[in-house]
């Protein structure tokens, strides 16, 4: 886990105001199909606050990223397999941002098909909930 004093955040705001404006780097688009409403999985509706601060972190640190800046396209996937791969297309088809990578769901069941699908268009799929330990030589969407 990152520690920052307060001096280190100071100057990294400072540099980042000054020095480089969010306008002049280059956008990271991640897809974000995480629970964020109400959901009877308690921990996975937490994922989505956390995510927005890591990438908060990881845009304030000068050392990170330097030329690039991070950007969340939240999407609450209600642990709904067809809402999650719906989004997906819409966050890769709907817009003129580049997607480079997508998060979620946060539920097994939605996780496999998203991950099915994210493959074919060569992107990276981060979950921490997915129940495959089980068929790890039927590694289909692992390419």
């Amino acid at each position: 886990m990152l520690s920052f004093s307060r001096e280190m955040l100071l100057a990294a705001v400072v540099s980042m105001l000054f020095f480089t404006s969010a306008a002049d780097k280059t956008p990271l688009v991640i897809g974000s199909l995480l629970p964020t409403g109400h959901n009877p999985f308690v921990f996975s509706s937490l994922l989505a606050p956390a995510v927005e601060l890591a990438v908060e972190h990881v845009n304030a640190h000068p050392a990170l990223l330097p030329d690039h800046r991070l950007v969340l396209r939240l999407n609450d996937s209600k642990c709904n397999a067809g809402r999650a791969i719906y989004q997906m297309y819409r966050l890769l088809e709907g817009n003129n941002e580049t997607i480079v990578a997508f998060l979620g769901a946060g539920c097994s069941s939605v996780t496999e098909p998203l991950a099915q699908a994210s493959h074919l268009w060569n992107l990276p799929h981060v979950s921490i909930t997915i129940k495959i330990v089980t068929r790890l030589q039927d590694c289909r969407f692992c390419k």
